[in-house]
């Protein structure tokens, strides 16, 4: 839960970015007269557009950010190393890594 959240807030900052930086351009350029509504359409539009493109780049930037906080163990890296060399694709074989709770002890819930 706590990984995902952190690419969330990455992609609500991006997005509440791109929301100010139109709304500042838009009251810039039609600054005496400002068309509310076609300013808010826009606005709009952005904040919709943007989540939905920017979460995959998010996603992909808080991951490099755990992988520098929480560098993968030499044990983690061989065992995925040996899955990969024996072609295990099964995404249950993690599932029940968790369950039995072979996980390293950095990793155990507290």
């Amino acid at each position: 839960m706590g990984f995902e959240l952190g690419a969330v807030t990455i992609s609500t900052i991006l997005t509440f970015g791109a929301i100010a930086i139109c709304m500042a351009v838009g009251f810039v350029v039609t600054a005496p007269d400002i068309p509310v509504l076609p300013l808010m359409l826009g606005i709009g539009a952005v904040g919709v557009v943007v989540p939905v493109v920017a979460y995959p780049f998010s996603y992909t930037l808080w991951l490099a950010f755990d992988l520098a906080v929480h560098p993968p163990e030499a044990a983690e890296l061989s065992a995925a190393a040996a899955a990969v060399a024996a072609g295990d694709t099964d995404a249950t074989a993690g599932a029940a890594a968790v369950q039995r709770d072979e996980r390293p002890a950095r990793t155990r819930a507290r």
